[in-house]
């Protein structure tokens, strides 16, 4: 499947790649920095899907999508963003975005929103140029392609999610705390905390207080020498 991402923040961009390869990494996928290359990479590819900010210096991804609309251009579009507007969400709606995430998104939120688009485009494709039935049709328009979210292991966390903190980790030769792994991963420092303190209790951490002159001691963690 190709795939656009239109964002301004270089970070941002090469997060949201790293994280569409993880979930496979037969995508291929092209970014643009601006709304002005956004448009000439559309002309140029065939997208199947759109990831847009909706915040740019000189438009909006709204009049991206609004653009890309009156030349044909019917990719599905997933919507990342700060803004959460009702305005915003209605517009970008009406426009054929099949979901909106807000930054800071989690990567199994990203990765549901990706596959249950992947579905949505995958039924459609199948059709061929046959005409869809009003089954069909029900599916694709009440459940929006929605495939079954994969199953989460114990302590409610995301396997994907686990992995990827888990390797993050693994590049570690020094301590680390949760926000530098959360940096890293493109992460909330919340959600990070929960993995590292699963892998502690598994075995595969240590830790050890940092005290500081005032507050809670700050907790520095290290890949197990055991």
């Amino acid at each position: 499947m190709k795939i656009l991402i239109l964002e301004d923040d270089p970070m941002v961009s090469s997060i949201t790649s790293r994280f569409l390869k993880q979930i496979s990494p037969d995508f291929h996928v092209l970014c643009a920095g601006t709304i002005d290359e956004a448009h000439r990479l559309c002309r140029e590819n065939d997208f199947e899907l759109m990831l847009v900010d909706v915040y740019f210096p000189d438009k909006t991804g709204v009049d991206f999508l609004q653009e890309e609309r009156a030349r044909g251009n019917a990719a599905a579009a997933i919507m990342i963003t700060a803004d959460k507007t009702p305005r915003t969400v209605e517009q970008t709606l009406a426009l054929g975005a099949v979901d909106y995430l807000i930054k800071p998104f989690e990567f199994d939120r990203f990765s549901e929103a990706v596959l249950r688009a992947r579905e949505r485009i995958s039924k459609i494709q199948d059709s061929g140029s046959s005409d869809l039935d009003q089954s069909q049709l029900d599916s694709l328009i009440r459940s929006g392609g929605r495939v079954q979210a994969e199953p989460l292991p114990e302590k409610g966390m995301g396997a994907q999610t686990y992995s990827m903190v888990k390797e993050i980790i693994e590049k570690h030769e020094d301590d680390f705390s949760a926000r530098d792994i959360a940096e890293e991963a493109g992460l909330a420092r919340v959600t990070v905390r929960r993995y590292l303190e699963s892998m502690l209790a598994d075995g595969l951490l240590e830790m050890s207080p940092v005290y500081g002159h005032v507050g809670r001691p700050m907790h520095r963690y290290r890949r197990s020498r055991k």
